[in-house]
């Protein structure tokens, strides 16, 4: 027992191991957009509940609390007038720590449910996963909101099968957390009510049980419920119409710009952003399960893909889509090929298993890893790589622009330029010289700002923001240009 146990920890450091290894490093650099957002709002939101102005403690309909604590918290470690760099990086860390313990959670919760072999690969390919990676790196909801999801799903279906009422609790308390990150958790009330009917032992008694504790990690970690419950409600309200009736904010899709890109978005963009080895191997498991869907594990794995596939249905409703919206599904998948892979090795010879197991991860993870610290660049080169993915969706979320304003800033002369950009965040930060949006620059505007160069970002382009300016360089050779997984992000010409 004691030789179980140890030899237990020793996978659950491993993989934890695996999972920072990858996360930690070169937080400062490859920023994306959005984060400009949310290390402002963990920092007010910490501030507000540790002044104890609860009214306060409150920024977004998402709801984004589970995020907000953890980077808040993490931006706490350091001095009042650190550096905006060093507030990124320590944010980030704070969420890469925060997306292991989940990973390692997910890999306990497999253990009882698959085994140890299964959960052990499920554990490193969630770690090594160039997509679900890249989203633990970055100060967001979608990449926390994915592991505690899919570690609810798996509490449910532990808790079921040994019929253990803490695990049940458990599941609820992950599901609140999901909650609390945001808003398209509401699904796993649809997936738990569906699981508890198909069990057959009722519905009323273990949903209540799943659900208080869901309400209680609601109501604790969010203080504005204490005084402004209202307030709170009507702001996620607001946010969820929203998200509904907004169009996307992409604006492109299989290579026009588009309003809506419509039911295929979701199966197109996750092919394209899966790894070399999920994307196969996943649908080797779908066939295995489907065939073996009377016996275990196979009908386990159905219901994992089945929560995967219900979820970018819910997902696919809204007008607004993302990739990083599918990652629950994503990280789903990844647990249910670490199944498909351990049925087919089965009976397979120690050294073959080990072999086969070691090459597949290397194609799980190498080409993500290869890019580092830009692995939200990686495409999946079964579909073609980034060539065909920048035919066929967004590409690009801002990342390259802090590293092409630290690079014009050191041009002599920089502090005295003024740059138009069709992307200002992230790149306005950290200029030293001045930046306009390209609208209100002379390019576009008449007596607007004369800039001295202007700038065209890679997802700019693709969405047709100021066709008619890009039109006049796009034959051009640039002044500058920033190449990120061997395409140009970042293209700055010379306003003559």
């Amino acid at each position: 027992m004691a030789t179980s146990t140890r030899v237990r920890a020793l996978i659950a450091l491993g993989i934890a191991f695996a999972s920072l290894v990858v996360r930690a490093p070169t937080l400062d650099r490859a920023l994306t957009i959005d984060e400009s957002l949310w290390v402002e709002r963990s920092a007010r939101f910490v501030d507000a509940v540790g002044d104890l102005r609860f009214r306060e403690a409150i920024e977004t309909g998402h709801p984004g609390v589970t995020t907000m604590w953890v980077a808040g918290l993490a931006q706490r470690t350091l001095p009042r007038d650190a550096e905006l760099r060093d507030r990124y990086e320590r944010a980030r860390l704070g969420m890469g720590v925060a997306s292991t313990v989940l990973i390692v959670l997910i890999w306990w919760l497999a253990g009882m449910l698959f085994g140890a072999g299964v959960a052990a690969l499920a554990g490193l390919l969630l770690a090594l996963d160039p997509f679900l990676l890249a989203h633990n790196r970055v100060l967001h909801l979608d990449g926390l909101l994915a592991l505690l999801m899919v570690a609810s799903i798996l509490a449910l279906m532990v808790a079921l099968r040994s019929e253990n009422r803490k695990l049940l609790m458990l599941s609820g308390a992950l599901g609140g957390l999901s909650f609390l990150t945001k808003q398209p958790a509401v699904y796993l009330f649809l997936v738990v009510g569906v699981i508890l009917w198909r069990d057959g032992g009722g519905i009323r008694g273990r949903f209540l049980r799943w659900l208080a504790p869901a309400a209680i990690v609601v109501v604790a970690l969010w203080p504005v419920l204490w005084v402004r419950p209202w307030h709170a409600a009507a702001l996620m309200l607001g946010g969820g119409s929203a998200a509904i009736t907004e169009t996307t904010s992409s604006g492109f899709f299989l290579g026009r710009q588009v309003e809506d890109p419509g039911p295929l978005f979701y199966p197109v963009a996750l092919a394209m952003r899966s790894s070399e080895l999920i994307l196969p191997a996943g649908l080797a498991t779908v066939v295995w399960a489907i065939r073996r869907r009377r016996d275990e594990p196979a009908r386990s794995v159905l219901k994992l893909l089945a929560f995967g596939l219900g979820f970018l249905v819910l997902m696919s409703l809204a007008p607004k889509k993302g990739d990083r919206y599918g990652l629950p599904a994503l990280v789903a998948l990844d647990v249910a090929v670490a199944v498909g892979i351990a049925a087919f090795l089965r009976a397979k010879a120690r050294w073959m298993v080990s072999a086969a197991i070691a090459a597949l991860l290397f194609v799980h993870a190498a080409p993500g890893l290869w890019l580092h610290p830009y692995e939200i660049s990686h495409f999946n080169l079964v579909t073609g790589g980034v060539t065909t993915a920048k035919g066929a969706i967004v590409v690009g979320w801002g990342e390259g622009l802090d590293e092409a304003a630290q690079d014009l800033s050191a041009m002599p002369g920089s502090a005295e330029m003024t740059v138009a950009t069709t992307r200002i965040t992230q790149f306005e930060d950290f200029f030293i010289g001045r930046t306009v949006r390209v609208e209100d620059s002379s390019l576009v505007k008449p007596g607007g700002v004369e800039p001295d160069l202007v700038l065209f970002y890679i997802s700019s382009v693709q969405s047709g923001r100021v066709p008619d300016v890009w039109a006049r360089y796009r034959d051009r050779e640039p002044f500058y240009r920033l190449e990120i997984n061997g395409i140009p992000y970042v293209r700055v010409y010379r306003v003559e």
